[in-house]
């Protein structure tokens, strides 16, 4: 309607036919082309429209890659699982040949709690590689579907055949707490990366790893373990081992002795574990502390065997861990230890052990109604504020 109107006026200005005839040339031209231009701006999509498709594309797949991608890292982690339980680190004091398998010794459970098999292809102590089997360091280890109840000790007396001397690499039948007690686990040398199956357990053993002295006891060091896909890590403190008693004809002996003194009560305890591994009862006659006699002290104890750890305030049955150790003034009321069995045995405020012990190693010696002694060492501790 707009363009016949616009033909109307300007038809009326023409003065000559030839002017009408250009006109009406004129106004089809300009019909068509205005029809064109409706028809196209009616198809075609703004430019805002346009970008705002575009955005929600790019946007769609950036979240499917980045969904992906999350997708295949969570599988991955999902699959490969370990756990680290007992990471223990002892140094034994009395030991002067840094060499020697009883100097110091680490110890880490490995539980594989993922989908798939693992291969343990490193383990370093406070960044340090351990060396799978050389002539003064080597780890020993063990395998078990089986659940592992019991806490992990220092393994005294462990060798190492010598290289290139052939044989069998089986090391043996350790005890986890030492002695003859409990369950006995098959250890063999490590010489090459080990792999632990799913489910499984495995019982490691580092024998004297590297840059552990004396002057770390107390410390916090770690343990980290490699795998071909992550790294696990571990810290602990370096503990003071103390030699066990080698036993006696009796079958009696002692480990996992400890000393500390607390500067801030003061106070002061003895601790260690007696096992009886002879045909009969045994009861306890006399206990000195560096050869001054505490038989009259008091004692808490109970029967049953793990690690030992200061106790600030020790009270008639006090629950440590599973256990409730009972209040015994004097050696005279502390119960038999049945055969087969063992003995938690805490000391409170023993004569023989007092500030200017810190640092240095004292000497338990126990003797035994009927006959028979054990004897060891410990280096005090300091304990408390």
């Amino acid at each position: 309607m707009i363009e016949f109107a616009i033909y109307s006026m300007l038809k009326e200005k023409c003065n000559s036919k030839e002017e009408i005839r250009e006109l009406q040339v004129n106004q089809r031209s300009l019909g068509k082309k205005t029809m064109a231009d409706l028809l196209k701006k009616r198809k075609a999509l703004s430019t805002v429209v346009t970008t705002l498709i575009i955005l929600v594309i790019s946007v769609l797949l950036a979240g499917v890659v980045t969904y992906y991608a999350i997708n295949v890292v969570s599988t991955r982690v999902q699959e490969e699982s370990l756990t680290l339980e007992d990471a223990h680190i002892w140094l034994n004091p009395t030991e002067t040949t840094t060499t020697a398998t009883d100097y110091s010794q680490a110890s880490l459970m490995v539980i594989n709690t993922g989908g798939r098999d693992v291969v343990i292809n490193k383990i370093a102590v406070r960044g340090q590689d351990s060396n799978w089997a050389s002539s003064d360091q080597f780890v020993i280890y063990a395998v078990t579907d089986s659940p592992v109840s019991t806490d992990m000790y220092f393994q005294p007396g462990t060798n190492i055949q010598t290289q290139g001397g052939g044989g069998s690499t089986t090391m043996g039948t350790l005890y986890l707490q030492g002695g003859t007690t409990g369950t006995p686990y098959t250890f063999n040398y490590a010489s090459t990366d080990l792999v632990l199956k799913s489910g499984y357990t495995m019982l490691i053993y580092i024998v004297n790893p590297d840059s552990i002295t004396i002057n770390d006891i107390g410390l916090t060091v770690s343990i980290t373990l490699y795998t071909a896909q992550a790294m696990y890590y571990q810290e602990c403190n370096v503990q003071a081992y103390s030699a066990t008693a080698s036993g006696n004809s009796q079958g009696l002996s002692v480990s996992n002795l400890h000393a500390w003194y607390d500067s801030s009560g003061p106070t002061s305890e003895v601790a260690m574990v007696l096992t009886n591994n002879g045909g009969t009862a045994a009861a306890i006659n006399s206990i000195e502390v560096n050869n001054v006699d505490n038989s009259a002290a008091n004692f808490y104890s109970c029967a049953g065997t793990t690690s030992l750890t200061y106790i600030p305030a020790l009270t008639d049955g006090y629950v440590y861990g599973s256990y409730a150790l009972q209040l015994a003034s004097g050696v005279s009321q502390l119960d038999l230890i049945d055969t087969q069995a063992s003995m938690i045995l805490y000391i409170q405020n023993p004569s023989g052990v007092g500030s200017s012990n810190l640092g240095q190693s004292i000497e338990v010696d126990i003797t035994f109604v009927g006959g028979g002694s054990v004897s060891g060492t410990a280096v005090v501790q300091a304990a408390g504020g």
